[in-house]
């Protein structure tokens, strides 16, 4: 059974909420090919683990009492090294409200956020679906208000990520988009799909259609209307685009 639990402070209500702790002994690689199923928070209380990210080649460590918010749908290799390892993992799902996405990139997370696995043990998580989501809020409002942290590299691109992730819905073109970072639109092109693994047009479009998956959840709107206050204007282009993100049409919602 799933769990609808609504905090009115934040922009979104989490749909489901679990915790778990696993603990292994030996090397174990953990691969998610095809994508995480759900958010997620892992916090490392013994020993420390690595996350390999194929889509731009990026490596996490993750040591004991340090803790990584990592996205629904992110494709990553867990590598446990041979010492013994124990982490608590917390699992949650999201209805959106508002236009306030959550990060889509991995993200380590200041160590106030240590506090809310204190009383977690080796071997134990007494925590109800409630409990674990009244902890994720927590986790959530620190992961929102942390300041970005894109590589060296990239920095100049966090102008034009910002508004996307704000203003999703205004079409913008991406001459606007790289003027905001003061470069050239090839060079601002070709920075953005290294470091997000898509154009920024792509980028914004998955946004909207997160937007619009939640709007259909909700059944208060026809198809029509979603597409519109997603932002597209185009029904059949919105049709085509919501089938290859989400494997089915949007009638299916």
């Amino acid at each position: 059974m799933q769990h609808i639990i609504i905090n009115e402070n934040l922009p979104y209500y989490i749909s489901l909420a679990q915790g778990l702790i696993v603990t292994h002994s030996e090397p174990v690689r953990i691969s998610k090919e095809q994508g995480r199923g759900m958010y997620g928070f892992i916090h490392v209380l013994k020993g420390w683990i690595e996350y390999k990210f194929p889509e731009d080649g990026s490596t996490i460590q993750i040591h004991a009492r340090q803790t990584v918010y990592v996205p629904k749908d992110c494709r990553y290799l867990c590598v446990y090294p041979p010492e013994d390892t124990t982490v608590a993992i917390l699992n949650f799902d999201l209805l959106q409200e508002g236009m306030q996405p959550i990060p889509q990139k991995p993200v380590l997370l200041s160590a106030s956020a240590e506090r809310l696995f204190r009383n977690f043990t080796d071997q134990h998580m007494s925590l109800n679906s409630l409990q674990c989501a009244a902890r994720i809020y927590e986790l959530l409002d620190l992961l929102l208000k942390a300041p970005p942290a894109l590589p060296k590299k990239y920095r100049r691109l966090q102008p034009a990520i910002e508004h996307i992730e704000k203003f999703p819905i205004l079409d913008n073109d991406v001459e606007f988009y790289a003027k905001l970072c003061e470069m050239s639109v090839p060079g601002f092109r070709r920075s953005f799909r290294e470091y997000v693994g898509v154009s920024p047009i792509e980028y914004r479009n998955s946004l909207r259609l997160q937007y619009a998956k939640m709007l259909l959840t909700t059944g208060e709107y026809s198809i029509e209307e979603v597409a519109h206050k997603s932002g597209f204007n185009n029904i059949s282009f919105f049709y085509r685009l919501f089938r290859r993100k989400f494997g089915s049409s949007p009638s299916k919602f």
